[in-house]
């Protein structure tokens, strides 16, 4: 009897104890981060620059899945259903987190519980582009446009892109068909050739296309003008009320990570984010450094849940 009690207890405790030494031997493998975008897309661009300082300071790859599907949302689900142990990361998108649960009809996964924040990395801002031919200089004349003829279209490939482009129509009493795309790149010749009459692109794949003559910026989403984009107005500026979406990202884990695990992922952040490489390759897109801890990541959720609720029932947004 004591016998199979003290085999019991040593079962037990060798039990626990997996666990701690793979703790303390993370990573010795390769590190998946999911970005829940296309590959050379804005939070592409923004994403791997981060994984590869991760890599020096992990000792391990760290390698980039790009999941883009469903505006984004796919990645929340992929990175909740992950293997808590620290080997799966999301890049997450705030505006994703915000309006999952508003957008999909009886989304699985549960934002404020399912993934764990870590820390914040930007926050940036989306810009109104309208083919290079387009009349429209300005969101006033865009809207003129619109409202002087029938069967126009707009194209979406994020949850800011539909949801904003919604609210400005509801907002100037304009129409536009939604045109759905997997990715924002794959909408790039539609909105060149004109089959678009606008497409609202995050800042930091847009400014590409801007600069390579494909599209034209004629406002900003953000509640603040752009360093990027000094000379285009604010959406509120141009005459539309009530009108922010900024997105931000942060790293995130799935819910039952090990906390000394999310803690040497944290301590890593912590030198990523203070590193002059972050800085200029964010600075060069326009994204602002965003320093937060999984606090305040909490807080800004719950503000985003909110915010997010009131644009969709504005923009007149039924969960599909």
């Amino acid at each position: 009897m004591r016998t199979h009690c003290a085999l019991s207890l040593l079962i037990v405790a060798v039990g626990w104890s997996i666990p701690a030494v793979a703790q303390e031997d993370y990573p010795n493998r390769p590190i998946h981060m999911i970005v829940g975008f296309a590959a050379g897309s804005g939070a592409d661009i923004l994403a791997r620059p981060i994984a590869m300082q991760l890599e020096k300071l992990s000792g391990k790859a760290f390698v980039v899945d790009n999941k883009p599907g469903n505006n984004g949302n796919l990645s929340l689900t992929l990175a909740a259903n992950a293997k808590p142990d620290g080997y799966t990361l999301l890049y997450g998108s705030g505006s994703t987190i915000g309006a999952a649960p508003h957008m999909v009809k009886d989304f699985p996964v549960n934002v404020e519980r399912d993934i764990v924040p870590i820390r914040t990395t930007s926050i940036g801002t989306f810009v109104m582009t309208v083919p290079p031919s387009s009349p429209a200089k300005t969101v006033s004349e865009l809207t003129a446009l619109l409202k002087s003829r029938p069967q126009n279209k707009f194209g979406y490939a994020t949850n800011i892109s539909q949801v904003a482009a919604h609210l400005y129509l509801t907002r100037v009493g304009a129409e536009a068909a939604p045109v759905a795309y997997r990715t924002g790149p794959e909408a790039i010749p539609d909105i060149t050739s004109g089959v678009l009459d606008f497409f609202i692109l995050d800042s930091t794949f847009g400014l590409s296309q801007m600069k390579a003559g494909k599209v034209r910026g004629i406002a900003v989403t953000s509640a603040r003008r752009s360093s990027i984009f000094p000379d285009l107005p604010t959406m509120q500026e141009a005459g539309i009320p009530n009108f922010d979406f900024s997105p931000w990202f942060a790293i995130f884990v799935p819910r039952g990570t090990p906390q000394p695990v999310i803690a040497k992922i944290d301590a890593w952040m912590k030198d990523v984010m203070a590193s002059e490489v972050t800085s200029k390759h964010f600075a060069t897109y326009g994204a602002a450094l965003l320093h937060e801890g999984a606090d305040e990541i909490r807080a800004r959720i719950q503000k985003d849940l909110a915010l997010w609720a009131e644009a969709v029932k504005a923009a007149q947004i039924t969960p599909q």
